[in-house]
């Protein structure tokens, strides 16, 4: 959307995660995002900060929907029957997929993370599709193309309000980071959880479940895109 940190991924942090892959020897990073029609994707990456970090940390930037994108009938995505179209630069450009969301609310997904964060590698049709059962059809994206690694951003976290501008916030000044989507998203729920508590505010959506009964949390687990019970955790 452009609005800055912490309403989208810290800047500093994106620099730190573009380091840390050039340090293991990645000669090309890309920093790539899609904003809804709503919004320039690349307009909305300089108004937040995230453009121009990643110029200064030496990597490229890219509207990932600049390419075009690729059918995929994955197997298993029962709630995708005709499939979804992927960006096709995650098929032609690059080896691994770093994922580098915010913890946050959501108001209709309930929480956004790593999971969700996948929605904006997808045609503009099917995330329209994708609102009609988010639990289900959120992880499901992931049978497509698998992330690499997930790092999620909760230098502070959005407790309420999401995805909009406003609701409170917090500090927990953590970095979440798993090769597995699903013990990143408990985790930052769990963070979402305490901070709610501690500073007691009311969010029935992230109160009223636990972490493990998140709709998106089930689905992922019954199609194996990460941990398949709360004892791998």
């Amino acid at each position: 959307s452009g609005d800055p940190f912490p309403y989208s991924t810290n800047p500093k942090v994106v620099a730190a995660v573009v380091k840390l892959a050039q340090e293991r020897g990645a000669h090309r990073v890309i920093v790539g995002d899609r904003s809804n029609p709503g919004y320039d994707t690349l307009d909305a990456m300089k108004k937040s900060g995230i453009h121009d970090a990643a110029l200064a940390s030496g990597a490229e930037v890219m509207d990932v929907g600049s390419e075009g994108y690729r059918k995929v009938q994955p197997l298993g995505a029962t709630h995708w029957p005709e499939g979804f179209r992927l960006a096709n630069v995650l098929f032609n450009n690059v080896h691994h997929v770093i994922n580098l969301p915010t913890c946050k609310d959501h108001f209709l997904a309930n929480f956004t993370m790593s999971i969700k964060a996948w929605m904006g590698l997808i045609a503009q049709a099917d995330r329209s599709t994708a609102h009609d059962d988010l639990g289900n059809r959120l992880p499901e994206l992931h049978l497509g193309l698998p992330q690499t690694f997930a790092i999620l951003d909760a230098t502070r976290a959005w407790l309420t309000g999401g995805p909009f501008t406003g609701g409170e916030q917090a500090a927990p000044g953590l970095v979440v980071a798993s090769a597995d989507p699903i013990a990143c998203d408990v985790t930052g729920l769990a963070i979402l959880k305490r901070y709610l508590k501690k500073g007691q505010i009311p969010n029935p959506r992230i109160e009223s479940k636990t972490v493990w009964s998140q709709p998106q949390i089930v689905r992922a687990m019954q199609i194996g895109i990460g941990i398949s019970n709360r004892s791998d955790y």
